[in-house]
């Protein structure tokens, strides 16, 4: 886990951030630029399922999947799970690593109409993910005999832990129907 490593360094009190860099190059292929360095709260950090994880599936973590190590930070962005890990930094102040200033990875602190210009100091870094779903059948734009059942699955997910309940609408919105909801497998599991 990951707390076990920061525990393990004896954490001053002003410790407030964790971020990571890793082995991988800015896409523009320019040396002299930066690639992703992001980070995470300290309190995230010490929650019991964030891990550095060098295993998969009883193997070495796969190169693609960040070998030698990668950060697993479950129920904040993929982005916080930074691969080919070769540094933490344990930061007095939020991380000001590259993905992690101006609009990178941030969205409006207070809802605001579509399109509206957004100032950065009047962004927020997105930590916990919200609420997603995502139909996986029946694909769109399919032909169906209206009075014959229709059958429809889908995933919810949320950074924020289990759902509670998931609608569906097939008539845009005009009506809604609850759907059973399995329960999730943990905290972060996508839910069926």
């Amino acid at each position: 886990r990951l707390k076990d490593l920061l525990q393990a360094c004896s954490l001053k009190q002003s410790a407030v951030y964790v971020a990571y860099e890793g082995a991988d190059t800015h896409l523009s292929r320019d040396p002299k630029k930066k690639p992703i360095s992001r980070g995470i709260p300290l309190r995230k950090a010490m929650d019991e399922e964030c891990l550095v994880a060098w295993a998969m599936n009883g193997a070495d973590i796969p190169m693609l999947h960040g070998y030698p190590l990668r950060l697993v930070i479950p129920g904040f962005p993929g982005s916080c799970s930074g691969k080919w890990l070769t540094r933490l930094l344990i930061r007095d102040r939020v991380h000001d690593g590259a993905k992690m200033l101006g609009k990178a990875y941030r969205v409006p602190c207070t809802p605001v109409a579509p399109g509206a210009q957004v100032s950065d100091s009047d962004m927020c870094i997105i930590e916990e993910m919200p609420t997603k779903s995502l139909i996986t059948y029946p694909r769109s734009g399919i032909d169906h005999v209206r009075k014959q059942p229709l059958d429809i699955r889908g995933k919810a997910w949320s950074g924020f832990g289990n759902i509670a309940k998931v609608e569906v609408s097939i008539d845009f919105g005009t009506t809604w129907s609850t759907t059973e909801l399995a329960p999730a497998k943990n905290r972060f599991a996508w839910q069926s």
